[in-house]
């Protein structure tokens, strides 16, 4: 069975493109993370913070020039060092 891929439509500024997209995503998304928590036997608490503790280090990629703590506090997350 193929199943098709949804079109998400969306215009505006770019914090509305974003919210726009994750509104019509929103069902996707949660059906992803149900199947990668049954895939991986992980609860969602503990692969998010995992997911977090990636961002330190894929973070200062994008923003080689903010210090961590900036770039946390700006995505209000924490991380267990």
């Amino acid at each position: 069975m193929i199943e098709e891929f949804p079109l998400i439509e969306v215009s505006g500024t770019p914090y509305q493109l974003g919210y726009q997209h994750g509104s019509q995503a929103k069902g996707l998304v949660q059906k992803y993370l149900t199947w990668i928590e049954k895939l991986t036997g992980q609860s969602r608490d503990i692969l998010v913070q995992r997911t977090i503790n990636n961002l330190v280090m894929i973070l200062p990629l994008k923003f080689k020039d903010w210090p961590m703590e900036r770039i946390l506090a700006w995505k209000k997350l924490s991380y267990v060092k």
